[in-house]
């Protein structure tokens, strides 16, 4: 998996299943009484994706991101719950289709090259991700990492 954690929430304290129902509870109930509240799936999904529940994450980012699917960034975190359940095609996939849309946005282009590398061992593809990254995002504010990053991949093509 990757060596960063890519986009979506803050990284959550693990918590016992109990504990993680009832975090979840309120926000459920709110997508019971309306299957159509986009801001509680996406919450659900980010809560799921922080406590490394991945397949819940993948379910709820899936049900929000169609109810909105022009939204890059529940396009980006699907496409990386969908990774972190070890399918580099399924997020590749997801993030062509934010791509499509917004071709430099930052934080799917940094996920591109994660999977990339991590996942494909495509080194060349992910350099090319992330130099489209600093280009197109000059203030980037995790530039340096980004260049470390491209430093790896082109020492792996040595």
């Amino acid at each position: 998996m990757p060596p960063e954690t890519p986009a979506a929430g803050g990284g959550a304290q693990q918590v016992s299943p109990e504990v993680l129902q009832s975090m979840a509870a309120p926000l459920v109930a709110a997508v019971k009484a309306n299957p159509k509240d986009v801001k509680a799936l996406t919450q659900l999904g980010n809560l799921y994706y922080d406590h490394k529940q991945f397949k819940e994450a993948v379910e709820y980012y899936r049900r929000a991101s169609e109810m909105d699917p022009q939204n890059p960034d529940l396009r980006t975190d699907l496409g990386t719950a969908k990774w972190f359940l070890g399918s580099a095609d399924k997020a590749l996939a997801e993030y062509a289709k934010v791509l499509a849309v917004r071709p430099n946005y930052a934080p799917t282009l940094m996920n591109l090259g994660i999977v990339r590398m991590e996942g494909l061992k495509d080194y060349k593809g992910a350099i090319a991700a992330w130099k489209k990254l600093l280009e197109t995002n000059p203030s980037f504010p995790r530039r340096q990492s980004i260049v470390d990053l491209i430093v790896q991949a082109e020492d792996k093509l040595k």
